[in-house]
């Protein structure tokens, strides 16, 4: 590819005040971490920020790349990184509802409880997604994720769950599970 040759010869993948190639990689359409592991293998700095301050790990998880996410953490990407609304990549795997995402992310100690700027968690994220599914909503459960946090929506959520058209966490056929291997204590 166009990019090995450039990289094999010196090319640098980060440049200064340019989109981090690496998020380029990890925002492509199919969930391939070739292109995330070339990068890598350059020497791209795995948790470069990009505008707003995001992280290839957060453009992935969005995505649902659970491969590209895996690849990435496996480089030492920092799974609570936030965004400058606070966001993390836990929540933007919450938010694309992909169950492998939320896995990967609770393999390497991601924080479910932790707040947005309007004061939203991964598991409020996930009820109020339109992509999230109730097996989403359980493994963000299984990791530990406070259901009564959920339940509050946030106390700046632009979007309360009284006006949501879903909110899967006030529906109490979604129970938290006994136990788990990511169950926090």
């Amino acid at each position: 590819s166009t990019a090995a040759f450039l990289l094999e010869r010196g090319a640098s993948p980060d440049q200064e005040r340019a989109q981090p190639a690496l998020m380029c990689a990890a925002s492509v359409a199919e969930d391939d971490p070739a292109g995330a592991r070339l990068l890598l293998k350059h020497r791209a700095a795995v948790d470069a920020r990009a505008a707003l301050q995001r992280t290839a790990l957060m453009a992935a998880a969005l995505g649902g790349h659970a491969r590209i996410v895996e690849a990435l953490l496996a480089a030492g990407a920092s799974p609570d990184l936030a965004d400058h609304r606070g966001t993390t990549a836990l929540m933007e795997g919450a938010r694309s509802g992909s169950v492998a995402v939320i896995h990967a992310l609770g393999r390497r100690k991601a924080d479910p409880d932790r707040e947005d700027a309007n004061g939203r968690t991964a598991l409020v994220i996930a009820c109020q997604s339109r992509h999230a599914s109730e097996e989403a909503v359980r493994a963000l459960l299984s990791l530990g994720a406070d259901r009564a946090r959920a339940d509050a929506d946030g106390p700046r959520s632009p979007m309360p769950a009284r006006r949501a058209r879903r909110h899967r966490c006030r529906d109490r056929s979604i129970a938290a599970p006994s136990s788990g291997p990511g169950r926090r204590s």
